[in-house]
This record gives structure tokens, sequence and C-alpha cells, in this order.
């Protein structure tokens, strides 16, 4: 009988060890999950940002163009007079 109510006391704390391991991974498994949302988030941000960083450059690259031409319609000018 004692081994018995041995056996049955170490099965008892390896169920609750199991069941403190299950809940760990749980936990784990919900910031991983919420990790993952961040880094999908985060990626999207830097998208976005990408594309304005790449549309503020475009709009740089034409002004500058522009003041090119304007300041080459300028000299043609200043020569013919």
């Amino acid at each position: 009988m004692r081994a018995r109510e041995t056996d049955r006391a170490k099965i008892d704390q390896l169920l609750v060890t199991l069941s403190n391991i299950e809940a760990e991974i749980n936990l784990l498994k919900r910031r991983i999950a919420e990790l993952e949302g961040e880094v999908k988030r985060i990626k999207q941000e830097n998208q976005r940002l990408m594309s304005e960083l790449t549309r503020a450059r475009t709009v740089a690259i034409e002004h500058d163009i522009r003041i090119v031409t304007q300041t080459d319609i300028c000299r043609i000018w200043i020569r013919r007079l």
C-alpha cells in the first residue's frame, strides 16, 4: 500500500509539473503570436516609410531638374540680351 501511495503522490507531482509546463508553453505561444503581429506591423510601417522616402526623393529630383532647367533658360535669355 505504501508504494502505491508513493506512486500516486509522484504521479500527482508529475501532473502538476506537466500542467505548469503546458501553461508556460501556452503563454510562450501567445507571446510569440504577439511578437509576430508586432513584426508584421513594423514591416508594414517600414514599407510605408520606404514608399514615402521614395516619393520624397522623386519630388526632390524633379525639383532639382526644374531648377536646372529654369537656370538654363535664364542663361539663354541672358546671352540673348
